[in-house]
């Protein structure tokens, strides 16, 4: 009874948030071959029939092969993996998709919610035929810690042993005669030896490498804490929306989304940001429309952080801790940006904020300082300066 409720608050969610292709999914299978596995099927407003496969029950950990029935052949919408998590007795398991997990079928979003994760979840290659099938992913609240990478090598030294050197006394002359010191106690010296192991940590993306028509990417609501070069395979260059908010990232190295040549919208709001710098992007960048870094931790941005961003249109940046709106950072692409979302900052509002009038940009923002300007707008604190 407690799985049956569970499953009609799903259907009743599902019907509100549908994405449709324009291509009819397949018929649901059998109940008897896809259990525990449930099936929707419902008309749409721009596709005949839509197709959900949903598990939410702890059973689904062992029969994640039965998504698709006995036969396989099918097209599915959506794959929904919701609830699974490590219990008192195996508080050690996490979820790993199998090898050639969706091989039988095609799917066209697949999202994995509230459910435990390993940091190899997509080492299997889970994913084949898929590449011109998979258009979103979501794995959100699946506790994923740690850095997001591709190959996520990290080379381990090791002291395995250690080797004596002796060191020979010449025979010292005593006038008449010789002495030799041999006999004294030899010198030693340590030579270490080491030995060099590679292994693998980190949150693993190169199992993306056959979701090639893959356009959104939601890993939100994870403790995700650093974002390394290159973390994502150049295979999803048609990436155009990816969400990290409410993580913990707070290191993002350079050329972290170079290979995203597609990317339009950048969520990395409610993190612990608190540097970022322009080469973590393309130069030039002509896709990058949205960045939103709400809810950061960013008090100074470089000069050049908007520069060659031909595309950028919308940034948040609002609950930070801006004092400052330098022209040298903003000014010189203002005629791209269309808003400027600043609010919850602490804007000192003084003679350098005047070029802000000189453009067309909305800027949304209150002033903190000094008292006579506090919580006015920034553009109209700023028409009212004498300078």
């Amino acid at each position: 009874m407690k799985y049956r409720v569970m499953e009609l608050i799903t259907c009743v969610l599902l019907m509100a948030s549908f994405v449709n292709y324009g291509i009819a999914g397949s018929s649901c299978p059998p109940e008897e071959y896809i259990s525990p596995w449930f099936c929707i099927k419902t008309s749409s407003s721009t596709q005949n029939f839509y197709t959900i496969v949903v598990c939410n029950r702890p059973e689904c950990k062992d029969h994640l092969y039965r998504v698709d029935g006995a036969a396989g052949h099918l097209v599915l919408d959506k794959v929904i993996i919701t609830g699974i998590t490590n219990n008192d007795t195996d508080k050690d398991w996490n979820l790993k998709l199998p090898s050639r997990w969706l091989l039988m079928s095609r799917v066209r979003e697949l999202e994995i919610r509230d459910t435990t994760l390993s940091d190899c979840f997509l080492c299997n290659n889970p994913f084949q035929e898929q590449d011109q099938y998979l258009k979103k992913l979501v794995f959100s609240n699946c506790s994923l810690k740690g850095k997001l990478c591709n190959e996520c090598t990290t080379t381990i030294k090791k002291l395995v042993t250690t080797t004596t050197t002796t060191t020979t006394r010449r025979p010292r002359q005593y006038g008449f005669y010789s002495r030799n010191i041999n006999h004294f106690p030899r010198s030693t010296s340590p030579e270490p030896k080491y030995e060099y192991t590679k292994i693998a940590n980190g949150i693993r993306m190169n199992g993306l490498t056959n979701a090639k028509s893959l356009e959104s990417l939601d890993l939100s609501f994870n403790a995700i804490e650093e974002i390394n070069s290159n973390a994502f395979p150049p295979e999803v260059s048609s990436l155009k929306i990816l969400v990290l908010s409410h993580n913990n990232i707070s290191v993002i190295s350079s050329a972290a989304f170079t290979t995203l040549t597609s990317l339009s919208e950048l969520d990395l709001s409610h993190n612990k940001l608190a540097n970022l710098s322009r080469n973590i992007f393309d130069s030039p960048d002509s896709k990058l429309e949205v960045l939103n870094l709400n809810w950061n931790r960013i008090s100074v941005l470089q000069e050049n952080m908007f520069s060659l961003m031909l595309a950028l249109k919308k940034v948040n940046i609002a609950h930070n801790f801006l004092q400052y709106i330098p022209s040298a950072t903003w000014r010189q692409e203002l005629g791209v940006i269309q808003t400027i979302d600043l609010s919850g900052n602490f804007l000192i509002c003084d003679c350098d904020i005047k070029w802000i009038l000189a453009n067309e940009t909305e800027i949304t923002g209150l002033c903190s300082a000094p008292w006579k300007f506090a919580y006015q707008p920034v553009k109209r604190a700023a028409a009212t300066l004498i300078c």
